[in-house]
């Protein structure tokens, strides 16, 4: 699996006008009203694959049925500890990830009624999805994620307790991964070796040399979006500007971590251009 994952998202090319968003949240409510025209945008960009991550139980549902929708979508299925809630009993979601993963998890009408019926209103899907999504299984996944821990947000138990159960998973389906950190790198780091991740990627990398080397060397991708862009990043640039292109996979995290000048604009695969002429800016100053 990790094989599909690098085949279809290769990595950073200097001389590719051809490219891949490597992690996108385009099936969330902030391209309800126009997914479409951002699907062309992007298109037209040079933008041939998209790669879509899971993040709550709860959005699976859409997200698989979106996929549906777009034949140049990838999905990955997961956990995202931003969104962890201990209120929440997550057991059912982490027997169930394996199926999702797998593409083995049966949609029926009646769990997506509510994802159905909101997306056709708005123009979203055709009336007609409702009955072809009742006999249908999901996507098989890519990768699992969006996973990973958080050091700005509450629970930090739980986070480890999910992360730690979702490796697993990924360990025993010798499925890639898709990591989110926040000052987690080294400890995210101790884990997937402990656990003997096969690979993956590791979203929005922000950090130093050394430690993209060590990602790097666990046989991990690292992801290159917006925050390139800034000027003041001048840790990360200085980086991702040592590292191999062979290691370095472009993303945008749409509609978030939007690029420099964009402040406060929601973000779209179509700038996946602009980043990677900003990994040439940072190598060569040009």
């Amino acid at each position: 699996m990790l094989t599909r994952l690098l085949d279809e998202f290769p990595s950073y090319s200097l001389s590719s006008q051809r490219f891949t968003d490597s992690h996108c949240h385009l099936d969330f409510e902030d391209f309800d009203t126009d997914r479409d025209a951002v699907m062309a945008r992007a298109l037209a960009a040079g933008v041939e694959k998209f790669l879509v991550p899971g993040i709550t139980h709860a959005q699976w549902p859409r997200l698989a049925l979106l996929a549906q929708q777009y034949p140049n979508w990838r999905v990955a299925y997961g956990l995202h500890p931003y969104f962890l809630d201990p209120a929440l009993d997550y057991e059912a979601a982490l027997r169930e990830l394996p199926q999702w993963l797998l593409g083995e998890m049966p949609i029926t009408a009646s769990e997506l009624d509510g994802s159905v019926a909101e997306l056709v209103t708005m123009g979203t899907v055709a009336a007609s999805t409702k009955v072809a999504a009742a006999a249908t299984h999901n996507q098989p996944a890519i990768a699992l994620g969006e996973i990973g821990l958080d050091a700005s947000k509450p629970h930090p138990e739980l986070q480890r307790f999910v992360f730690e159960q979702q490796l697993d998973i990924a360990a025993e389906l010798t499925m890639p991964v898709i990591l989110h950190h926040r000052k987690t790198l080294d400890e995210m780091l101790a884990m997937v070796r402990r656990k003997r991740i096969c690979g993956g990627i590791v979203h929005a990398f922000s950090g130093s040399y050394e430690q993209a080397q060590a990602w790097v060397d666990a046989g991990f991708r690292l992801g290159v979006g917006g925050v390139i862009t800034y000027e003041r990043a001048r840790k990360t640039r200085a980086a991702i500007a040592r590292i191999p292109h062979s290691a370095l996979v472009l993303e945008t995290d749409s509609p978030d971590m939007p690029l420099s000048g964009q402040q406060g604009q929601r973000n779209e695969p179509a700038n996946i251009a602009r980043i990677a002429r900003e990994i040439g800016v940072s190598e060569h100053g040009v």
